[in-house]
């Protein structure tokens, strides 16, 4: 039988990462974890602070859960399949996600809340008989329809989506290049990282359309029907990526459904000139300016022609964004706790700390839990 120290070190060496950099996520020094992977007198206090760093719970290491398929590194690292981008504290960043879905779950259990989004989950193959691009638009409208059913733009998208029980946090990725993470499981909380060093993630505008293609991802895509791991990263997309291709279709639907946008066009004096024609569609509806140029096109606002016009132009106007985002998910409230919130974990911000902090104002989970929880990651 493996020993404690054994099983923490393969769980290291899983994310591919040395000891020094085991005991930064742990929140130590970096020599703290020399001896602690050979020690047999190893406290419960140092075992927890390690599992914690290396994201896989006390319990389930020692249950022998850390190989099955929700719980293995492999399956946050095959997220990429063939590129080898993600680093060993992406990997890190994954798992974490993946333990606080399971634990905000924890907690909406011992409220007696449900999860809202596990009843809208469905796990669809691309189509065969429509392009991708086209699915995508077809499943955007109809999830829209479903989950923010209010006519016009959603000015709070990621307000809507913690009112759906979807965590948004914003993390920082070893490259620019990644954009974004959505992650989920059976019975947990599904969350989606924003990474903050991707120029998408930024800017308003571009980063709701990050939000939205996420969602498609965790609401039809999945290697098993309980399980969701995608990392959005352009450069190691392929083009033809079928999953890729009808998300992006999906983003532009879910937040201006066509049906929408061709009523609003009729109440409304839109410009001749297709760049302002644009500008308008964009602002009102809370797009980027080159989104704005594509949806504009599939919605027939615009040409073809047109549209790749305006997009070699690469015009970049200054948009109107004030009246979108405006709404903070994370509580108020929590300037209430200074020892809470001077613990704060960035991965933790926003509706995760929404329900940890609602949870312990209603004596479901204790001070300590409350405190534990928020400052994982």
């Amino acid at each position: 039988m493996k020993s404690i120290g054994e099983l923490l070190r393969e769980r290291r060496e899983a994310f591919g990462a040395d000891r020094r950099e085991a005991a930064r996520w742990c929140g130590e020094a970096p020599d703290w974890l020399e001896d602690k992977e050979t020690r047999s007198d190893l406290s419960a206090l140092d075992f927890e602070r390690i599992c914690r760093g290396l994201a896989i719970s006390p319990a389930a290491l020692l249950h022998g859960e850390s190989d099955t398929p929700t719980r293995s590194v492999t399956r946050f690292r095959s997220a990429l399949e063939g590129h080898d981008v993600l680093t060993s504290n992406d990997l890190g960043l994954l798992a974490t996600a993946s333990e606080i879905g399971m634990a905000l779950a924890e907690v909406m259990a011992a409220q007696g809340k449900p999860l809202p989004f596990g009843q809208y989950r469905n796990l669809r193959a691309p189509s065969t008989n429509l392009p991708p691009r086209e699915e995508g638009y077809e499943l955007g409208e109809a999830a829209r329809a479903l989950l923010i059913p209010h006519e016009g733009p959603a000015v709070e998208l990621e307000r809507a989506l913690a009112e759906l029980g979807v965590h948004v946090a914003r993390v920082r990725f070893s490259t620019s290049e990644i954009e974004a993470a959505s992650i989920r499981e059976y019975g947990a909380v599904p969350v989606i990282l924003l990474n903050t060093g991707a120029t998408k993630v930024a800017y308003k505008l571009s980063r709701r359309a990050c939000l939205a293609h996420e969602m498609c991802h965790l609401l039809h895509d999945g290697g098993k029907a309980d399980i969701a791991t995608r990392v959005t990263c352009p450069i190691c997309s392929n083009l033809q990526d079928a999953i890729e291709k009808r998300a992006r279709g999906f983003a532009p639907a879910f937040l201006a459904p066509r049906k929408q946008v061709h009523e609003w066009a009729q109440t409304v004096n839109l410009p001749t000139e297709p760049p302002h024609l644009v500008y308008e569609l964009a602002s009102y509806w809370g797009l980027s300016f080159e989104g704005a140029i594509w949806h504009a096109k599939n919605c027939r606002l615009i040409e073809s022609e047109i549209a790749f016009d305006l997009a070699e132009m690469n015009i970049q106007p200054a948009m109107d964004m004030e009246r979108f985002e405006t709404e903070p998910v994370c509580p108020r409230s929590l300037t209430a706790y200074p020892e809470l919130q001077e613990n704060l974990s960035p991965l933790m911000e926003g509706f995760a700390a929404k329900m940890v902090i609602e949870a312990f104002e209603e004596s479901a989970i204790s001070f300590g839990r409350a405190k534990e929880l928020l400052s994982w990651g």
